[in-house]
């Protein structure tokens, strides 16, 4: 089930030729950083350890851009970093693929009526 209101998404015509905080990688998108800042091993925290070190590579090792966020006043908030945008309220309702399909298909809000449900790596990089 998919909390339709939550992921129906947009791109917000209002950020076009705008600057976006770059991604500390060479990736085509940005990644948005999740803050987690301690290592683990196997069972506990750790110190973060080096290149070549046994649990090298872990997501505190990287930094992304940090996550930046705009409330438009007009019941959605925009993803700086993405340039998606959001719904701020949710129905409440919980829906299959399909009918949250047509929901966000069909859906007007703040003058966009080019809502969709995202897929996967909309959803990774607004994290």
């Amino acid at each position: 089930m998919i909390d339709v209101l939550n992921v129906c998404s947009a791109t917000d015509s209002r950020l076009a030729g705008q600057q976006r905080t770059p991604a500390a990688t060479t990736l085509s998108y940005p990644i948005v950083d999740t803050g987690q800042n301690t290592c683990y091993d196997n069972y506990s925290a750790i110190s973060c350890p080096e290149p070549g070190e046994a649990f090298y590579g872990q997501d505190a090792h990287y930094a992304g851009a940090a996550s930046q966020y705009v409330d438009n006043g007009d019941g959605t908030v925009t993803d700086l970093n993405t340039g998606l945008m959001w719904q701020q309220q949710t129905m409440g309702v919980l829906l299959s693929w399909r009918p949250a399909l047509y929901n966000c298909e069909n859906l007007s809000l703040a003058d966009y009526n080019d809502w969709r449900l995202p897929n996967i790596n909309h959803l990774k990089k607004s994290l």
